[in-house]
Formats: C-alpha cells, sequence, structure tokens
C-alpha cells in the first residue's frame, strides 16, 4: 500500500524541481528552491531502502534506475535536440563533448543509484553506530572535494554528500515512522503543530539570509548550514503533505485533488526525465512573440525576461503546465515501453 504522505511530497517536490528550472537563476525563490529540493529526494528514497544482495540489486536497480537514464537521456531528450534544432533552429547541433555528456536533471538516477550500492555495502556492518561514522566520513570526503573542485565521474561527488540525506530518511522510516509516540506520530496527529511546522520552515527558508545551494553544480555552503537548511526544508514538506492527505481524506470533494497530487508523486520519475526538454523548447517558442511584442508595441522587452517568466503568475502556470504534460506523457511511455523502466 503506498503512503499518502510520500506521495504528495514527491509531488511537491518534482513541481519544485520543474519551478526551479523555470526560474531565473539569479531570482530569490530559486534559490530557496534549491535550498532542499534535491535532498528532499534522497531523504525519500531513503524511505524505502531495504538491504539486498549485491547481485540482485544489480539486477533489479538496474533495470529500475540506468534503463530509465539510458532512455530519457539518450533516446528521449538527444532526439529530441536534434528534432528540435531541425525544426525551430534549421540546423543540427553540435555533437561536441558537451552535447554527450550534458545530462540535466536525470543525473538524479545514477547518483541515486551510486547511493543504493554504497548502502548496501556499508548495511554488511551490523553495529548502527560504525554505520553512522562511515556515513559521516563519506559526507566528509564529499564536501571536501566539493569545496577542493574536484569532481568525481558519474556524480559521485554528489552522491557522496546527498547519501547522508538517504541515511537519514531510512533511519526516519524505521525509528520513527511507524512507532506509537513518534515524532512523526506527533506531527501526524496535531494539526496546530504541523501548522506551526510548515509557518516555521516557510519563514526560516524564504526570509532568513542564506548561502547559495546548487547540488548538481556542486555549489554548497557550510556543512552546517547544508544540513540545517535542507532539514528544514525537508520536515516543512513532509508537514505540508500530511495535512493535504488528512484534508483530502476527511473532505470527499478534494479527493480529485489528492488524486492529481497522488499521480504526480508516482510519476515523479517521468517528470524528472521529460520536463527539460520540452521546457527548453517553450523557451524557444516563446522568441518569436518576443519579437513580434517589440514590432507591435515599439518597445523593447528582454529575451531573459520572458524566457525565464519572472512574472509570479505565469512562471507557477507554466511550471503546473509542465508538471501535468510531463506526468501524462510518462505514464504513457511507460505503457509503451515497459522494458526501458525495468518492467
Amino acid at each position: 500500500m503506498r503512503d499518502l504522505t510520500i506521495d504528495i511530497s514527491k509531488c511537491l517536490g518534482i513541481f519544485l524541481v520543474v519551478l526551479g528550472h523555470c526560474l531565473h537563476n539569479d531570482s530569490a525563490a530559486h534559490d530557496v528552491i534549491y535550498l532542499f529540493h534535491m535532498p528532499l529526494f534522497f531523504f525519500l528514497s531513503g524511505f524505502f531502502f531495504r538491504e539486498q544482495d549485491l547481485l540482485l540489486f544489480f539486477r533489479n536497480k538496474t533495470k529500475r534506475l540506468l534503463y530509465p537514464f539510458v532512455f530519457y537521456y539518450y533516446v528521449f531528450a538527444k532526439i529530441w535536440v536534434i528534432i528540435h534544432c531541425i525544426i525551430v533552429q534549421r540546423q543540427l547541433p553540435t555533437f561536441d563533448l558537451d552535447f554527450f555528456l550534458s545530462v540535466g536533471p536525470i543525473w538524479f538516477l545514477i547518483s541515486l543509484w551510486e547511493i543504493i550500492l554504497l548502502m548496501n555495502i556499508v548495511f554488511r556492518i551490523k553495529q548502527d553506530w560504525v554505520k553512522s561514522i562511515i556515513i559521516i566520513m563519506f559526507f566528509t570526503l564529499g564536501y571536501y572535494l566539493s569545496k577542493e573542485n574536484l569532481s568525481l565521474p558519474f556524480f559521485l561527488t554528489q552522491s557522496l554528500i546527498m547519501l547522508s540525506f538517504f541515511y537519514i530518511g531510512f533511519i526516519f522510516r524505521n525509528k520513527y515512522f511507524y512507532k506509537e509516540r513518534s515524532l512523526y506520530n506527533l506531527m501526524t496527529t496535531g494539526y496546530f503543530l504541523r501548522y506551526i511546522v510548515v509557518l516555521v520552515a516557510f519563514v526560516w527558508l524564504l526570509f532568513l539570509p542564506h548561502d547559495r545551494l546548487d547540488v548538481y553544480g556542486m555549489i554548497f555552503p557550510s556543512a552546517m548550514a547544508l544540513i540545517i537548511n535542507a532539514l528544514v526544508g525537508i520536515v516543512g514538506i513532509i508537514c505540508l503533505s500530511s495535512l493535504i492527505a488528512s484534508s483530502c481524506v476527511k473532505y470527499p470533494r478534494r479527493r480529485f485533488l489528492f488524486g492529481i497530487l497522488q499521480l504526480g508523486g508516482v510519476s515523479s520519475l517521468h517528470i524528472m526525465g521529460l520536463h527539460y526538454p520540452l521546457l527548453i523548447t517553450m523557451f524557444y517558442m516563446t522568441i518569436p512573440l518576443i519579437i513580434r511584442t517589440q514590432e507591435v508595441l515599439g518597445i523593447r522587452v528582454s529575451e531573459g525576461y520572458l524566457l525565464r517568466y519572472n512574472t509570479p503568475l505565469l512562471t507557477f502556470t507554466i511550471a503546473l503546465i509542465l508538471t501535468i504534460i510531463s506526468s501524462y506523457m510518462g505514464r504513457w511511455v511507460e505503457n509503451r515501453f515497459p522494458r526501458f523502466f525495468g518492467k
């Protein structure tokens, strides 16, 4: 049985990923989202970790993670770029090293595969305190490498750092999630407490000054700021998701909204793989609008302004449309090509 709160958390998380890519890199909202949205996904992935034999891991997780990566990275994204360049730019793309090595948001699948492999190796050790020390050592190594601008192949530097949030998610699920009188049960039974937690997280992330975080670009603040800001965002999203889940279950008229949110959570992998190529195409489709606007109104409109949708309502709308299209498109692709998704 799927957990409603986790599905909604994944839906909110993947929407923030799409929204973050629609925002300009220098905007405050972009920086706030990036403080916690990728640690959130690794944290939620830790909920579902189960120790398994390494041979079984290579067989199962390769199908579930690397097959979709190959599909979205090569079969879809690269072919989409070629078609896009031919139709929109009327020329072939430059087939250089960047063309084949630029991954985009789907890097998450490679990193998650590496993290689950590391977890299976670490969990060969029986003592929990030894496991925790090893996880901290991995975090310290990854953080040191990032500060020295030493990027290991296949996003391994990022994986070493994000492994900690995956491990915290695993601990949170096993130590608190299903136990009576636990912190999680306190949050899920007390509406007032959950509202307070969401409000505190909102104020903390939005109104306090923070150094920038970009996991993919290996831009990290201090280690303490990285952990605290990410955990504040994670707890805030989980509490908000539990409030939404409780509301949808309590009031039947809202179950349609719940169904949409749950679909977004179930389809988060597809949205991760599909939204960015669609977004790039949308940007290029906007350029004629910019030129036409300048001709009709006689004013100069910045391409960066329209292409990055700096109007908050328009930004939100574009991100929502991309999320919905990617979700349904991904479900269709999975039904047509199940082997690419380990099924």
